[in-house]
This record gives structure tokens, C-alpha cells and sequence, in this order.
């Protein structure tokens, strides 16, 4: 049959593409790569990443914000069994979360959010009224 459909093809002058071979696929990465890859991830927040740099570090990993996320959800799991033992963690995911760059900072500051649920906030600072602020004017302001 397909050799039919050549002929025809042929003697009408209708030129059949080429095979194009497909792309091959990307095996799926391990927890422990999606692990480090967020670690890398948190670790450029922390140093001042803003949303542009975040969305940029998706395209050098040649991985999606969806398939961080999808690993992050199980792993925030594991995180929310002992909270208290990852506060440190928890702060850079929510820094992660106040960038709003997307669905990994939607999961990152939930789960954040989640562990620091369990510390108490910290104090606020009290103004006694005694403090000194010292100043120094280089022009008259006007």
C-alpha cells in the first residue's frame, strides 16, 4: 500500500519531506540530580538572583519549572515529617516564594510557609525613644 501511495505520488510530482528524526528524549532525571538542581537553585537566590535570573537557570539546566516542582512536592512532604530540623531550608525556599517567578515558587513558598509555621516569629524590635541616629548633610537639601 505505502508503495502505491509512492508511485502516485511520484508520477503527480508531489515531493514527499524527509524523514526528520525525531528528537531523542531526555531521560528522566534522578532525585538526586532534581535535588542538587534545586540546591543550585536556592543557593543563586540566596546570592541575589532576581525572577529573570531564576527563569534563566531553568533554560541552562534544560529542565522545567514542572518537573522541579513535581519532585518538590514529595520532598517538601518528607521536609514537613521533622519541620523544626529545617528552618534554615525553609527560609531560603520562602525567599524563593517572594520572587513569584512561576509554579516553583508557588510550591517552594507553600512549603516554606508550612515548616516556619512551626517557629515562633521573630521579636519586634521596641523603639525606646533613646536611640541615636547620627547624620551627616553634604548639601542644604533644596
Amino acid at each position: 500500500m505505502l508503495k502505491i501511495k509512492q508511485q502516485i505520488q511520484r508520477l503527480f510530482g508531489i515531493s514527499q519531506p524527509p524523514n526528520t528524526p525525531e528528537p531523542p528524549a531526555t531521560a528522566a532525571k534522578t532525585d538526586a540530580q532534581l535535588e542538587a538542581t534545586f540546591g543550585r537553585l536556592l543557593e543563586g537566590v540566596k546570592n541575589g538572583w532576581s525572577r529573570g535570573n531564576v527563569l534563566g537557570f531553568f533554560i541552562g539546566e534544560k529542565t522545567t519549572q514542572t518537573e522541579l516542582s513535581a519532585w518538590l512536592r514529595p520532598f517538601g512532604e518528607k521536609l514537613l515529617a521533622s519541620p523544626t530540623q529545617h528552618e534554615e531550608l525553609a527560609l531560603e525556599m520562602r525567599q524563593l516564594g517572594d520572587l513569584s517567578c512561576g509554579e516553583i515558587s508557588e510550591v517552594a513558598g507553600k512549603i516554606a510557609s508550612e515548616i516556619l509555621a512551626h517557629f515562633p516569629p521573630p521579636p519586634e524590635a521596641e523603639y525606646t525613644g533613646n536611640e541615636i541616629i547620627e547624620a551627616e548633610f553634604l548639601e542644604d537639601g533644596l
